[in-house]
């Protein structure tokens, strides 16, 4: 997946749960069990194969325990995408109250948005060059016109 796509996928997964969260006459139980149908069909290749992985564990906290460790794994590795998939998986479906899914969660977008910052970088100096560029040439024709008294 190219990093462009991580970056997209990354923001619509951030949207995802409070667009969830509103849906009408919502129970709680009802919401959870949506984010985590949301969050399972959004994952990455990845992520999939880990939580298909973690779903012969059984359910509840081995479950939780191993999809958490393998999200460290893929955050250490650089593979923010699953990181993240992951630690929305266990916040939407196993454990809201998570705290080192949400952790994980957090470090996964704060590397999604730099990645996709520094992305951008190279495009901004080009932009900014040309900003240049131009003043610089703005200045060039208004040096011309003051040396020919103004004419054109």
């Amino acid at each position: 997946m190219n990093q462009r796509m991580m970056v997209v996928v990354a923001v619509g997964i951030m949207f995802m749960v409070p667009s969830v969260v509103l849906a009408q006459h919502a129970s709680w139980g009802s919401v959870l069990k949506t984010a985590g149908q949301a969050a399972v069909q959004q994952m990455c290749p990845q992520a999939q194969t880990t939580l298909d992985q973690a779903k012969k564990l059984g359910a509840g906290s081995a479950q939780e325990n191993f999809l958490i460790a393998k999200a460290k794994e893929f955050l250490a590795a650089g593979n923010y995408q699953p990181a993240l998939d992951l630690a929305n998986y266990v916040v939407t479906t196993l454990n809201s109250k998570s705290i080192d899914a949400k952790k994980i969660m957090a470090d996964a977008k704060a590397a999604l948005m730099k990645m996709a910052q520094d992305k951008l970088a190279p495009s901004q100096k080009k932009v900014a060059d040309a900003q240049q560029i131009k003043t610089d040439a703005s200045q060039t024709v208004t040096g011309i016109k003051n040396l020919f008294g103004g004419q054109k």
